[in-house]
């Protein structure tokens, strides 16, 4: 089967489909070699639903769209699908403005996400089509999740789905205060509609938080609800994205949280006055809702200058750090614990797809450490060269996990010195 030939940063339709399609699947992925395969697998194998599936890469430098397009070819070669595909191939990072570009892109009215290395339920579509068929006052929809780790295994309690669909509907305030765990991009499924009449939720309108600002959107115009049915497998792994704005890593979760909490809020209040001018909400309404949005406001100010009070009576220096600043300032840290007396030696599993993140952190942690060994695991086809350090071999190395330090000692018959070891 000949396929269309990918044109960078265009939207290239893979695959008409059957009919048309009742909800748009946007998949937004960057980075997630390993695990976008399933991610793309859990999409197609959507059931009782005609869709309409766009998968964008967010200018990745790995084979994370390689992986997915030929995941796509794979399928459709072996029995084809009912769902209308496009793909798109990005030439540069367009970040918060990703999301909004798949949005704009989407021909249905209802839309829901789906990450790059979750795991979408089979029937998760169907599901959404019909509580919103049902439910012409509900506005935004999310579902509880079930997670997982980087291979797969089940991390808690995993229920099965059942036929009878169960909603909860989450209030202001409930949407406000982030009352519930689920309330976020990976499960949000919403009307386009609906949200119409606010600005398009780009960097322009709010650098971070979109996904907090959306439900709020969707309440000022209707309902939102909780499916109370496990439709995605998220997963939980080292790689997903995640920033830290304070040089501590004890500290800086907080901090972050509530910085961010800020932009959403403020958001909130423009999107409230729009709201009001609009005749959305009544005067009422409005005073209440912009009264508990000040509230919230100066409570995340005063941990903020809480935690600056308290750093820097500990003589610590607020600043904003990416992540590379942030490994940096963890192995120096861990440079000036272990002393000079001590030899430090650093040891890095590496696999195909991660090469060139592998090579990232060698490059970053070598002032810091006395010697660093890359090892390979057996799943590679060949060594790449580039790394600033030893490299080596080992058929164990996929399989070390918790055994990392006893499996290492017994390789090399000495004492291994290393932080607590996860996988890279």
């Amino acid at each position: 089967m000949e396929f269309p030939q990918i044109i960078p940063d265009a939207f290239v339709e893979v695959w008409p489909g059957e009919g048309p399609p009742e909800i748009s699947v946007l998949m937004p992925i960057f980075h997630q070699t390993r695990y976008v395969r399933d991610a793309v697998l859990s999409i197609l194998a959507q059931r009782g639903a005609v869709t309409e599936i766009i998968i964008s890469d967010d200018g990745s430098t790995d084979d994370t769209f390689e992986t997915a397009w030929r995941t796509v070819q794979d399928w459709l070669n072996a029995r084809g699908s009912q769902h209308r595909i496009l793909m798109r191939r990005g030439s540069e990072r367009l970040w918060r403005d990703h999301q909004a570009l798949l949005v704009d892109r989407a021909s249905c009215d209802l839309v829901c996400y789906a990450h790059g290395d979750d795991v979408s339920h089979p029937g998760r579509a169907r599901i959404l089509v019909r509580v919103f068929n049902h439910r012409p006052e509900v506005t935004l929809l999310a579902s509880e999740a079930s997670s997982i780790d980087a291979r797969g295994r089940n991390i808690g309690e995993e229920r099965p789905v059942s036929r009878d669909i169960y909603l909860r509907h989450l209030s202001f305030e409930d949407i406000l205060q982030y009352r519930s765990p689920f309330l976020i991009g990976f499960s949000q499924a919403w009307r386009r509609s609906s949200v119409a009449s606010f600005p398009r939720l780009d960097r322009d309108f709010a650098a971070v938080s979109h996904d907090r600002i959306l439900p709020f959107r969707a309440a000022l115009t209707g309902k939102v609800a909780l499916i109370r049915s496990q439709l995605i497998k998220r997963r939980l792994h080292p790689e997903a994205a995640h920033y830290l704005m304070f040089d501590e890593p004890d500290t800086s979760p907080k901090f972050g949280l509530s910085l961010n909490g800020l932009v959403a809020r403020t958001a909130m209040k423009q999107d409230l006055a729009l709201a009001r001018s609009l005749e959305m909400v009544e005067e009422r309404q409005y005073q209440d809702l912009l009264a508990e949005i000040d509230r919230l406001m100066g409570e995340a100010i005063e941990t903020l200058l809480m935690t600056h009070r308290f750093q820097t009576r500990a003589n610590r220096q607020i600043a904003w750090v990416d992540d590379e600043t942030l490994r940096q300032l963890r192995w120096k840290r861990l440079r000036e614990q272990a002393g000079q007396s001590q030899s430090l030696h650093v040891f890095i599993v590496s696999w195909t797809g991660r090469h060139d993140n592998s090579r990232s952190i060698a490059q970053t942690i070598k002032p810091h450490v006395d010697q660093i060994t890359v090892v390979f695991s057996d799943r590679d086809d060949s060594m790449v060269p580039g790394f600033p350090c030893e490299a080596i071999r080992t058929p164990d190395a996929w399989y070390w996990g918790k055994k990392f330090r006893t499996c290492l000692t017994r390789m090399f018959h000495k004492p291994v010195t290393s932080p607590r070891n996860r996988r890279l």
